[in-house]
């Protein structure tokens, strides 16, 4: 799938750039006070990839990802920036991404938002895979 970048951003080197999932300015009625937005957007783990670096992935196997590929990456990872198109993009090494990301995969990770830390949860149905 391909993605065009209208951030205004072109990564360099080895780095990319990944739109995070939106952050939610509502939870029903109650309104997310911006501090919190901005908390949750650091803390997002979740995005597609938008471009990469020149030297980006030179170094990686297979599977490499690629300009539209849903990723998650590592928590804190990269500086966040509005771009021209007025979304938040996160600029990154490449080294940050720790998985691409199965969309079915992603949907059962979310059905929980307790960890798995038994091994005997929400989590077993992946590990038998």
């Amino acid at each position: 799938m391909s993605v065009e970048n209208h951030s205004g951003f072109l990564p360099c080197e080895y780095k990319i750039l990944v739109k995070p999932d939106e952050v939610k300015e509502r939870a029903g009625d109650i309104y997310i006070p911006p501090q919190i937005q901005e908390k949750e957007r650091r803390e997002q783990i979740f995005g597609t990839l938008i471009a990469v670096g020149g030297c980006a992935f030179e170094d990686w196997k297979p599977p490499i990802p690629k300009p539209g590929d849903r990723v998650m990456v590592a928590r804190y990872a990269g500086v966040s920036h509005k771009g021209l198109d007025d979304q938040w993009y996160c600029i990154m090494y490449d080294k940050d991404i720790a998985a691409m990301v199965d969309e079915t995969v992603k949907k059962d990770l979310s059905e929980t938002d307790q960890p798995d830390m038994a091994g005997d949860g929400a989590y077993a149905s992946l590990r038998a895979q």
